[in-house]
């Protein structure tokens, strides 16, 4: 029964006596989707030197000032930096993409002397608000629960020294951090972190080499 619905109210035809005589049905953008942000990626490099090789660092992140998503009913969902709106209820955007994080960024230091390459690289994201949990003197819920902010740190090293080849050996999640506790409302199979961001194998070493012919 969409007749409290204003977008869809004047598709449906009543009769004096409230029932329906008509439907119309027919395409309609039914919700959308504003977003605005800014985009970061900023790159130095210090002049290769004889004695100590080439520095380098790269940042490479995003600023979301703006999510706002409308719902088919007409409700607008401002989403950036939480999980539910201001009634308690899930947001959409959430459910269907994961977190509208406010702040999110890569900052990658480089070295490369001779035939060795040295990376680390930080994994940033800012705090937002999760779910309200419930109080259990006030038997309602609360204010939102804080989520703080999370990084990791990887790191590589590489070898070129044979020809045509490259060997990589490096660490995910360096000093394996634990991913902040989170309600999460269901959205995903695993329970107490979000694995649209953390890898639950923590810290994960690895071995690579590739071959050019």
């Amino acid at each position: 029964d969409h007749e409290g619905i204003p977008a869809y109210g004047a598709l449906v035809q009543r009769d004096s006596a409230g029932n329906i005589t008509q439907i119309t049905s027919t395409n309609l953008n039914a919700g959308g989707l504003k977003t605005a942000g800014i985009d970061l990626d900023a790159r130095w490099t210090i002049a290769k030197t004889a004695n100590y090789g080439t520095f380098g660092a790269r940042l490479n992140g995003t600023y979301v000032t703006k999510y706002d998503m409308t719902l088919p009913d007409g409700t607008v969902q401002q989403s950036v930096a939480r999980t539910v709106d201001e009634t308690g209820s899930p947001l959409n955007a959430v459910a269907n993409g994961g977190i509208i994080l406010r702040w999110k960024h890569q900052l990658a230091f480089d070295w490369k002397y001779q035939n060795w390459g040295v990376n680390l690289t930080q994994n940033f994201q800012s705090g937002y608000h999760d779910a309200t949990r419930a109080d259990e003197d006030l038997e309602k819920s609360v204010t939102p629960v804080r989520v703080g902010a999370f990084s990791t740190w990887d790191s590589q090293v590489s070898y070129t020294g044979v020809k045509n080849l490259t060997v990589r050996v490096g660490v995910k999640n360096l000093f394996n951090r634990q991913p902040p506790e989170i309600i999460g409302l269901g959205n995903y199979f695993q329970a107490g972190y979000d694995p649209t961001y953390y890898d639950a194998h923590g810290a994960t070493g690895y071995v690579s080499a590739s071959y050019k012919f």
